[in-house]
């Protein structure tokens, strides 16, 4: 005679494989344009924006100074915020990362101490689908240290360039990585 177990076991057999056989499984062989594509304009461009502000803090907080040179080019620097920093020993965000990177390792025995403490908050981000000004991002990059919570006000402002969503101009980069770097 069989045992309790066995036929709970014999039960669970026959049911999961009848449950499994039961689900829909899209075809693989069949093609299906992407998962952007399916999305709205406004919904595309949100997507681009988020992308670009989640790559943009992979860089600042790995100090990787290659990747955010790409993101944020030297032209894109409001030429107000350069002789400012150039004066605190800034010339660009690069020499600005690199100071705070610096700063922080002084402070450590780890020679490449990450800026993970770094961090963008308050985003408000502003959509207009119709011109070629297609988003405006305003955010805070925030710093927390020993002795204080540093807050530095950014904005990016991204346009339409063929059918690329570039980034068009920034502002309070310069100056709020160099005013991290200099807080230190």
């Amino acid at each position: 005679m069989m045992s309790r177990l066995a036929v709970l076991l014999l039960g669970c057999w026959t049911v999961v494989p009848g449950a499994v056989a039961a689900q829909e499984v899209d075809d693989p062989n069949v093609p299906r344009p992407p998962y952007l594509l399916a999305l709205t304009r406004a919904e595309r461009i949100e997507a681009a924006v988020q992308l670009f502000l989640a790559e943009f803090m992979q860089a600042i907080q790995t100090a990787d100074t290659l990747k955010l040179s790409m993101l944020v080019e030297d032209e894109l620097i409001p030429a107000g915020e350069k002789p400012v920093s150039q004066r605190a020993g800034c010339p660009s965000l690069g020499r600005a990362l690199q100071r705070l990177r610096a700063a922080r390792a002084g402070l450590s025995d780890e020679p490449r101490l990450p800026l993970r403490m770094i961090r963008l908050g308050d985003v408000a981000t502003t959509l207009s689908v119709s011109s070629d000004t297609v988003a405006r991002v305003s955010a805070r990059l925030k710093e927390r240290t020993d002795r204080a919570v540093l807050y530095a006000p950014i904005a990016f402002v991204f346009a339409l360039d063929g059918d690329l969503i570039r980034l068009g101009a920034t502002g309070g980069l310069l100056v709020g990585t160099c005013g991290f770097a200099e807080a230190r």
